[in-house]
């Protein structure tokens, strides 16, 4: 086992074949609906050795299906701001490694960094870049505005203040902490969308990768937040941990919003701290864009994640009569939330004068009732560690996905690298449609 000391406190971690891990440390605290505090480690050696604990979340029907996670059964902890490190062995040309930060999906009310979909060896193995995942707070405890409007950003906050701790700590990981990308994909995309013009940000990070941003449930909000509240204030102060799981339960199933924003019950909210109003977005883009170069883009079949775990319709799309609704339905549905507002929001960052590619994946898009759906790419991205048995590895083997998703992982380590894609497509898995 190998030890490190930096300014957060002294570290033990494991060693694989290709890398050293650490997981589960501790990058702040916070108090029930109260911002989170940079944390420090008293004196001495701590051990790093164990998942970083869940944030508070309820069970989800989708991540069963798709990677097999019943949150009911993993450790869960209200203050959860905890990130794990994995670093390459190998040393690197230029002295210190380009770092990648993931922020994990999950419609910001489910998800935890150190999933075992998420194991980052092969990544930062075969890219030579350290690789940070991180948790943040979700749902009711990490964004519903209170009465004063405020309050509303805690996962969000969450999420910078584990960047100001690792531009405080990697080099002594050997890190660059000049050389930062975010990377994250659904809610975690979303987030970087966020990051991209919150206060304070600016000099947190270098580069960023939106995988599949929902920015379609984004708009027409308000009726919604506001029923939320209502039901969140029924809450008692003192509420046990089981009282906040029942309670979120109660808004999901009571939320009556018509339309794309019913998907997303639990979001960042534009105006409230640390987030500018939505009218002055467009202001802050011009000033940061042109420091900042982003690769955004989607997949071909992002609803298919969505039914194929219902038996009745993965039946209907199998069916030759009614396979054409149900596909024209997922279509028209992927286009709302994610094709055509991650296309207007690219236009709108070249249009700050950004550095902007935008890309399309579509491996295994007729492989099955689940295709290239939401969130098919990490699959290949990360190597589908644990899920062999589950649909979404579409009958492929651990060993098959690794090399499939080699030239993947080689563009998202390049752009963290230079902050420039490196090949324009990968056949059958992903193309590059505009650069701007």
């Amino acid at each position: 086992m190998k030890n490190w000391q930096c300014l957060a406190g002294r570290f033990q971690g494991y060693e694989t074949d290709t890398c050293y891990d650490l997981r589960g440390i501790r990058y702040a605290t916070s108090e029930r609906f109260c911002e989170p505090v940079l944390y420090h480690y008293p004196d001495g050696l701590h051990s790093c050795l164990e998942k970083a604990p869940y944030t508070v979340q309820l069970p989800s029907k989708t991540e069963e299906f798709l990677f097999g996670v019943d949150y009911d059964k993993v450790k869960q902890e209200e203050s959860c701001q905890y990130l794990s490190i994995t670093i390459p062995k190998k040393e690197t040309d230029n002295k210190k490694f380009p770092v990648m930060v993931w922020i994990h999906g999950g419609a910001f009310r489910n998800g935890g960094c150190d999933h075992e979909c998420y194991d980052s060896d092969l990544l930062a193995s075969e890219g030579n870049v350290i690789v940070i995942r991180l948790n943040y707070r979700l749902g009711v405890l990490g964004y519903v505005k209170d009465k004063a409007g405020s309050a509303a950003n805690l996962g969000l906050l969450d999420v910078i203040t584990a960047l100001q701790w690792i531009r405080e700590n990697i080099e002594f990981f050997g890190g660059d902490k000049e050389n930062v990308t975010l990377f994250g994909q659904s809610a975690g995309a979303q987030t970087i969308a966020g990051i991209l013009v919150a206060d304070g940000t600016d000099k947190l990070f270098k580069n960023a990768i939106m995988q599949s941003t929902p920015l379609g449930a984004m708009t027409g909000r308000a009726d919604m937040d506001k029923q939320i509240l209502d039901e969140l204030n029924k809450m008692p102060d003192e509420a046990d941990i089981s009282e906040v799981r029942r309670t979120q339960g109660e808004i999901l199933s009571r939320v009556t919003k018509k339309g794309n924003p019913k998907f997303m019950p639990f979001a960042p909210h534009y105006g409230v701290k640390p987030l500018p109003a939505e009218e002055r977005i467009d202001e802050i883009l011009r000033e940061r864009a042109c420091r900042h170069p982003i690769l955004i883009g989607g997949n071909t079949r992002e609803a298919a994640a969505y039914i194929g775990g219902n038996k009745m319709i993965a039946g209907l799309d199998r069916f030759p009569i009614t396979r054409p609704v149900v596909e024209a339905a997922m279509k028209n549905k992927a286009k709302q939330i994610f094709a055509e507002p991650s296309k207007s929001f690219a236009a709108r960052y070249a249009s700050a004068g950004g550095s902007c590619w935008l890309y399309e994946f579509s491996w295994c898009m007729n492989r099955s009732v689940l295709g290239a759906c939401h969130c098919m790419e990490l699959i290949p991205l990360f190597g589908g560690k644990g899920l062999e048995d589950l649909d979404i590895m579409m009958s492929q083997t651990e060993q098959n996905v690794r090399v499939a998703g080699k030239p993947l992982r080689e563009i998202w380590t390049d752009f963290a690298k230079t902050g420039r894609v490196s090949r324009m497509e990968i056949p059958g898995m992903l193309k590059i449609l505009r650069q701007q």
